[in-house]
């Protein structure tokens, strides 16, 4: 089967869904040879896992002025249509909703090609939490998933929670294909004592933006012992303002901005710190919190529903309030008890569970979508 994979918006220093899709990639050219694929995207650093002749760029606009590291295709030029065309493509797979989302839509509906779009962000959020400008912005994102999701023949999610919440409003097959994980992070080390009395070392591993509420994590060292220290590994909009929260704070010696990391590097930081936390508002994928429990790290996080849905029993402390009081009362027990032998125990007993997050694993019910949706289509 001849597939398109369509984003615009890929960046060096993206989150979570540009990881899945990447891994995807990844995946497919290296164990589907049923699968040909062929990547349309914005001009970007970015490694891709095809070859050059698979690959189609886009005219790009720079908007790094605005966003950091971020640019977006904005037209798509008579002779890649014509390149389209020629792949013959039996399914186009469309990614984050942005300016050229209704173009592919209307360019698969013309020549008879489905369209799966994959469910990667939760711009209802945004809507009700960000102030102009940025919720203009926010709001033509909303309407773009929004359009693209009506007329796409169905979506994926990679959550049961996401996949209700879509089929409710959109009213049509709606696949839940597991959060793809790189393979690099399957070596379960949870032997985590080393250091333990001397200095507990906290990790969070995020796109730096608000959503992310990385100052309650930071906040609540300020009711941690001293020998907490906190590593914030990412990139984002929201860096700034964080440093310039620890500074206010004092804690300057206690934080760490590493920036953003490779999955292999990602890897190393997971095994060499005790507990991941995350404090986000909600969750599309909980990629992060699986990589953590792969590394064998236990996770502190903000009681949401897809953490609930991935995240194995006992793996895992819920918090369900953002006080950063609360939040350091709740690690510090863990510690002071025998929840941190517990929870360390639960990931290895769990650690078979987290195998159907691997990047084979994620691939192969992805191309199983893809069968259905084209035979779906009668093609």
């Amino acid at each position: 089967m001849n597939v398109i994979h369509f984003v615009d918006s890929f960046s060096p220093i993206g989150g979570g869904s540009q990881t899945a899709v990447l891994t995807w990639m990844s995946e497919l050219v290296a164990s589907h040879n049923e699968v040909n694929l062929e990547v349309v995207s914005n001009k970007t650093p970015v490694v891709f896992p095809v070859s050059a002749d698979h690959r189609i760029i886009l005219p790009t606009l720079d908007l790094s002025r605005f966003f950091p590291q971020y640019s977006i295709s904005y037209r798509v030029p008579p002779h890649v249509e014509q390149q389209l065309i020629a792949f013959k493509p039996d399914l186009i797979h469309l990614h984050e909703p942005q300016f050229l989302t209704n173009h592919f839509v209307n360019f698969a509906k013309m020549h008879n090609i489905p369209v799966l779009a994959t469910f990667h962000t939760n711009y209802g959020w945004y809507l009700r939490h960000l102030r102009p400008p940025a919720v203009w912005i926010s709001q033509v994102l909303f309407n773009a998933q929004d359009s693209l999701f009506r007329h796409a023949d169905a979506l994926t999610t990679s959550t049961n929670y996401w996949r209700d919440y879509n089929t409710k409003i959109y009213q049509k097959h709606v696949y839940t294909v597991p959060i793809s994980v790189e393979s690099s992070f399957f070596q379960c080390q949870p032997t985590k004592y080393q250091g333990l009395k001397e200095n507990i070392k906290l990790v969070t591993v995020s796109r730096l933006s608000n959503e992310k509420r990385i100052d309650i994590l930071i906040k609540s060292l300020l009711y941690l012992d001293e020998i907490f220290t906190l590593t914030i590994v990412g990139e984002g909009a929201a860096r700034r303002s964080l440093l310039t929260l620890v500074q206010q704070l004092g804690l300057s010696d206690r934080v760490t901005f590493v920036g953003w990391k490779t999955p292999t590097e990602q890897v190393s930081l997971y095994h060499n710190h005790h507990l991941f936390l995350s404090a986000s508002a909600f969750e599309t994928f909980g990629l992060t919190h699986i990589e953590a429990l792969a590394t064998g790290t236990p996770c502190v996080t903000a009681d949401v529903p897809v953490s609930r849905e991935v995240i194995p029993a006992g793996t895992a402390e819920f918090i369900k309030c953002d006080d950063p009081k609360n939040w350091a009362n709740q690690i510090t027990e863990i510690f002071a008890t025998s929840k941190y032998d517990n929870m360390l125990e639960a990931v290895k007993k769990t650690y078979p569970i987290l195998k159907n997050y691997t990047s084979m694993a994620s691939t192969e019910a992805l191309v199983r979508v893809y069968e259905q949706v084209i035979r779906q289509s009668g093609k």
